[in-house]
């Protein structure tokens, strides 16, 4: 089965990095398929008036460095899987949990066969109390998820 698309996410980390590259050149060889890279950015939480914390927008820089983060994604993955048949696209997320944002984008339209995420490697007892976005992922999503370690 040719996956419909592959989702790769982003956060210009060098296991993100490795990453993008293992996607471009899985969808290359086996031709047809859509890579959409995402990145998932947390919105700032600005104080309430009663207390407590409201989510604010992104404001224009950090617009911009995600939309140019997600353009040198898009960039890496076309050159790495140049002569296959493949679409690149990008998807910018705002979301408070980075895993919570890559499953939603996955599942959205269906499409997606196939998640693959980096892994820094961090490992040790921060790992263990908060749980990796990669760990996080593997448990939410509902299609294959491959983890990359670069």
């Amino acid at each position: 089965m040719v996956p419909d698309r592959i989702l790769v996410a982003t956060d210009g980390s060098a296991s993100a990095q490795a990453a993008e590259l293992f996607a471009a050149n899985l969808a290359a060889k086996l031709g047809g398929t859509r890579v959409t890279v995402v990145t998932v950015v947390r919105p700032r939480e600005v104080p309430a008036a009663r207390g407590g914390f409201n989510l604010a927008p992104l404001n224009q820089e950090e617009l911009v460095a995600a939309q140019e983060l997600l353009a040198e994604s898009e960039e890496r993955i076309r050159a790495a899987a140049s002569g296959g048949d493949v679409v690149v696209d990008s998807l910018l997320i705002e979301d408070r949990s980075p895993a919570a944002g890559i499953v939603d984008a996955a599942h959205e339209d269906g499409t997606c066969s196939l998640i693959v995420v980096g892994s820094r490697g961090h490992g040790g007892l921060a790992s263990l109390l908060l749980g990796s976005v990669s760990t996080q992922v593997l448990h939410a999503a509902h299609c294959p998820v491959l983890v990359i370690r670069g």
